[in-house]
């Protein structure tokens, strides 16, 4: 009976790794369909020429503010750097960025598509963060998802792999039962 227990142990797990990556998969195929750049860019640029508010404020951080987006767009995030941000030394910014980006890529369990728009406007940058919108908190992430902490911790330990690490706590929401990282503004280069 003790190998049929550890037969049904890992085959349960493997299961469980399955959904989670079949989750993961829809966040990218929805994210496909919703991303437009160039919209994305001119929503940017009339924030910051006109300041109309992009969509819906649903946050104001330390470093951005946080706008649900609707029409085509609907299921977006746009986050714009506020000028606090930009006011850092542009290689801390360029830092942020690069390490966002590097990040992006990687196919670990809590990390959803995002992408870092940069626009030079009349000598001034405007940098945004696009990233789905999360419509539920993390307690609603599917069974088969289990306790958030392991994927935390594994999603943790496979950025510091990549040289990257997140200054605090990890926020995280749900789009539909999928969990996923909502805050980038304290991703950093790994200090080894």
């Amino acid at each position: 009976m003790g190998n049929f227990a550890i037969y049904w142990a890992v085959m349960m797990q493997s299961m469980q790794q399955d959904l989670r990556e079949r989750d993961q998969a829809a966040l990218r195929t929805e994210w496909a369909q919703l991303f437009d750049q160039s919209a994305l860019e001119g929503l940017l640029r009339r924030y910051a020429a006109a300041g109309v508010a992009p969509g819906e404020l649903i946050g104001i951080g330390t470093h951005f503010a946080a706008f649900r987006l609707g029409g085509s767009l609907k299921g977006l995030v746009l986050s714009v750097a506020k000028p606090e941000f930009l006011r850092q030394p542009r290689f801390k910014v360029e830092e942020w960025v690069r390490v966002v980006r590097k990040a992006r890529g990687l196919r670990l369990p809590l990390m959803a598509p995002v992408e870092v728009l940069i626009l030079e406007e009349g000598g001034t940058s405007l940098v945004g963060l696009v990233q789905l919108f999360g419509d539920a908190p993390k307690e609603r992430a599917a069974d088969h998802w289990g306790a958030v902490g392991p994927c935390i911790k594994q999603t943790l330990e496979g950025l510091a792999a990549e040289g990257v690490e997140i200054a605090d706590t990890p926020q995280l929401r749900c789009r539909g039962s999928t969990p996923f990282i909502i805050d980038y503004s304290d991703f950093r280069a790994s200090k080894r």
